[in-house]
Order: structure tokens, then C-alpha cells, then sequence
């Protein structure tokens, strides 16, 4: 936990692990490079698998969402597919957190049906 606190960890005040100018310059690095994120975010770049990444984390986050959505209101998923006049394979597809095939108009069909709204932004 002393990584995260930006503290010099224990084990370089008794001469073991990393020196104090290595840990000095990891700091003055992440403070440069906008911290973990952005190093992050480069290293998927570089990995060529950031727009996939992402894509699945969005979804999961959706599918997560809408769970939480459903539960709040005490909604099973035949009554959810039903108000939304679909399957309840094709609701288990959306809320499938691994499944980032599907389309914005279900996405928006199921917010709908839960009283919310999708709101999509570029940035």
C-alpha cells in the first residue's frame, strides 16, 4: 500500500528493495505522464488491443447497469424482456458482460423500459 500512498515504502529505509533515486524518479515519471492511466492506457495502445479493451470494460459497465437497474425495481428477466418485447436469450445477451456485440437501439429499448436514458459522448 505504500506504492499507492506515494510514500517511500519500508523495505528502502533498511537498505533492501529499490533506492530512494529509483523511487524518486518513478514519482517525477508518473507526474509526468499523467500516473498510472495514461501509462496504462499507452501500454494497450502499444498492445494493439485498446478499442477492444475498452469496449469490453464499457460493456461491462453497461451490463452491470442495467442489472442494478433491474433490481432496484425488482424486475426478473421475463418481465424485463417482456417490456421490452424481445427474448429473454436476447436480454441475456445484453447482459452478458463479455458480449460487446450489441446494438444501441436494444441498449436504448432497455433503459427505456428501466427509466433511465443512454447518454453516449465524444471526448
Amino acid at each position: 500500500t505504500a506504492w499507492f500512498r506515494k510514500e517511500e515504502p519500508e523495505d528502502t529505509k533498511t537498505g533492501f528493495g529499490p533506492s530512494r533515486k529509483t523511487f524518486e524518479e518513478d514519482r517525477i515519471m508518473s507526474k509526468k505522464t499523467g500516473g498510472i492511466d495514461s501509462s496504462f492506457g499507452d501500454f494497450l495502445k502499444d498492445e494493439g488491443i485498446y478499442e477492444e479493451t475498452t469496449a469490453t470494460a464499457i460493456k461491462r459497465v453497461l451490463a452491470w447497469q442495467l442489472q442494478e437497474a433491474m433490481a432496484t425495481r425488482q424486475m426478473g428477466k421475463n418481465q424485463m424482456a417482456k417490456e421490452m418485447q424481445t427474448s429473454r436469450s436476447q436480454l441475456d445477451r445484453i447482459l452478458d458482460p463479455d458480449n460487446d456485440r450489441i446494438q444501441l437501439d436494444t441498449v436504448i429499448k432497455a433503459a427505456r423500459v428501466l427509466g433511465r436514458e443512454v447518454r453516449i459522448e465524444l471526448v
